[in-house]
């Protein structure tokens, strides 16, 4: 992840508009993605007590 935002930055600052447009795309589907992975069940189990 940590080399995608990095390539992503440098992409976004000399691509194309298309580019530009597919990597905000891209990284907004992925934020999606990431709060998925961080709020749902299925990755973090209950705290015992």
């Amino acid at each position: 992840m940590r080399t995608f935002v990095a390539e992503a930055a440098a992409l976004s600052a000399s691509g194309s508009p298309m580019l530009r447009r597919f990597l905000a795309d891209l990284w907004a589907w992925l934020g999606g993605n990431r709060e998925w992975h961080a709020t749902t069940a299925r990755y973090h189990q209950p705290q015992e007590v």
